[in-house]
């Protein structure tokens, strides 16, 4: 995966990420929809929620690994890639070119809707 872009939250909310019996779901204030999510994107979408600046996908990706104590292995680089895919089409995260010895880049607080569209589980 290229870490040519860097990845972020956009203005989520963590008390609009619920989790009942082992089964996650985030609402998405800014179009209204609820998206249910696996354990393994909850956690990154949880993880990316909390980073202060853009992550490369390799950073979420070794953060993630830790935590599940899980292989980095191809499985685990697809479903991070989708997952990162997928929040972007959401709009719950954007991705920003990474830049080399600048500041990171502001958030942006203004999106169009999304259309609703479960994430798959992974």
């Amino acid at each position: 995966m290229s870490d040519e872009y860097c990845w972020q939250a956009v203005n989520l909310d963590l008390s609009h990420v619920k989790t009942w019996d082992g089964e996650t779901v985030v609402y998405n204030e800014r179009s209204g929809q609820t998206h249910l999510l696996s354990l393994f994107a909850a956690l990154l979408l949880t993880q990316m929620s909390k980073q202060r600046a853009p992550a490369s996908s390799s950073s979420l990706g070794g953060q993630l690994a830790a935590e599940m104590e899980l292989e980095r292995d191809a499985e685990f680089e697809q479903a991070l890639a989708g997952s990162l895919d997928q929040f972007e089409h959401l709009g719950l995260t954007e991705r920003v070119p990474q830049r080399t010895g600048e500041a990171a880049p502001v958030r942006a607080t203004e999106h169009p809707p999304q259309s609703t569209r479960q994430l798959d589980r992974l």
